[in-house]
């Protein structure tokens, strides 16, 4: 072999030590808590609008809005247009006892399964409210948390072209049990939309409705009742001990 080639080749695999090196240094580092979260990054640049008792949250083209249980209703919202991914409020306003959100994103959103770059990739919208009783979601992407306690009361959520998280779910590296969520009653209209029902969830009672393009992924979520009404093309995925407790009536 020429010298030429052999002094290429080990250039080759000095510069893939080095960049393995790297890459296993700052695993090290993340696994210790040593890393600048999106969260510490956004200080100083949150607004927070408290809200009068409302009875809807209509979104429309907002990515990863997380519902809250408060003792007290109000919104955060980024300022200025993030700038990895270009998510933002163009709009909020309120009529009647509806909350208006909409963002930048016009298409449906069906990527219900978002590892841990994509989630923090964007700089999410908090919603608290003290009774959450209804969601209108076009293009949007949600995760509702549940209660730390056993809760009461329905939540109506209308899906169109969405994701839908039901309680968390960890997809970080070395992930650990979460503590539980708790939701009393669900009652769901899904058109074109992907639902989760993640481990932490535990439902008293889920009614859903889907049209040919949803579907439901039950992630061991822990169900006291279920009562789903898929087209014939949904997709229903229910898990160990829920699968007794649901019923299933085809439209």
């Amino acid at each position: 072999m020429k010298k030429s080639n052999q002094l290429l080749i080990a250039l080759f695999l000095l510069a893939l030590l080095v960049i393995g090196f790297a890459n296993l240094n700052l695993y090290s580092e993340y696994r210790k808590g040593h890393f600048t979260s999106r969260d510490q990054l956004m200080v100083g640049t949150w607004n927070t609008a408290q809200l009068p008792p409302l009875h809807t949250v209509s979104l429309t083209g907002v990515v990863w809005a997380n519902f809250i249980a408060s003792d007290s209703n109000y919104v955060e919202y980024p300022m200025v247009a993030d700038k990895t991914t270009g998510n933002y409020v163009r709009e909020i306003h309120q009529s009647g006892d509806t909350l208006y959100i909409t963002g930048p994103f016009g298409m449906p959103n069906r990527r219900v399964w978002a590892d841990w770059l994509y989630r923090h990739s964007f700089a999410p919208i908090n919603i608290h409210l003290k009774n959450l009783r209804s969601i209108d979601l076009t293009n949007s992407q949600i995760y509702v948390v549940g209660t730390a306690r056993p809760a009461h009361g329905t939540i109506h959520i209308n899906g169109n072209g969405s994701s839908i998280w039901i309680g968390d779910y960890d997809e970080t590296p070395k992930a650990k049990a979460m503590p539980k969520e708790y939701f009393d009653s669900l009652d769901l209209h899904l058109d074109n939309t992907s639902l989760l029902l993640n481990s932490p969830a535990t439902i008293t009672k889920v009614h859903a409705w889907l049209d040919n393009y949803s579907e439901i992924n039950d992630r061991t979520a822990t169900l006291g009742a279920a009562d789903i009404s898929p087209g014939p093309d949904s997709r229903v995925s229910v898990t160990g001990t829920n699968i007794p407790k649901t019923t299933i009536n085809v439209h």
